[in-house]
């Protein structure tokens, strides 16, 4: 069997693979669309930018559990996002005892932007001889993936 070719039509592992490996290597450009250098963030350091939007945060393993990223390497993000000025950290308001985790004011629309930032830009150098209805379809088809994937907690073994 080649590239794509199964019996029933279907996809095969290795191309499955394939593609995620194909949309891991396109983070990074789609992540960082037209940042300046000292502003570029890995895919891992916008997933833990992105918990800390709706509210505050205050556990290494609360990120650590909606993020799907081991919890050594979330305290190293932190801690790295801190540092670059990303994070703020703070006693909690109430009894000061816990420390809360919040993007900075300063970088919060920034965040938010990458956030909510279309990846068509970087579909359609993928999906240019497809013509619109196509591009709309795997579009689709993509979101609906992302809604039947189970949380990045959910434990496969």
């Amino acid at each position: 069997m080649g590239r794509g070719e199964r019996l029933d039509g279907g996809m095969n592992v290795l191309d499955f693979v394939r593609l995620v490996r194909m949309l891991e290597v396109s983070q990074p450009r789609l992540i960082n669309a037209g940042a300046d250098e000292e502003y570029r963030l890995g895919a891992s350091e916008l997933l833990v930018l992105g918990e800390f939007l709706p509210e505050p945060r205050q556990t290494v393993n609360e990120i650590a559990r909606l993020t799907g990223i081991a919890r050594s390497n979330v305290s190293r993000l932190i801690a790295n996002l801190h540092r670059d000025g990303w994070l703020d950290t703070g006693p909690t308001p109430l009894d000061g005892r816990v420390t809360v985790i919040s993007v900075t004011e300063c970088r919060e629309s920034q965040v938010r932007e990458r956030l909510r930032a279309p990846v068509e830009t970087c579909l359609r150098s993928w999906v240019a001889d497809l013509g619109d209805a196509k591009s709309r379809e795997l579009r689709r088809g993509l979101r609906e993936l992302l809604t039947i994937l189970p949380p990045a907690d959910t434990q496969f073994f």
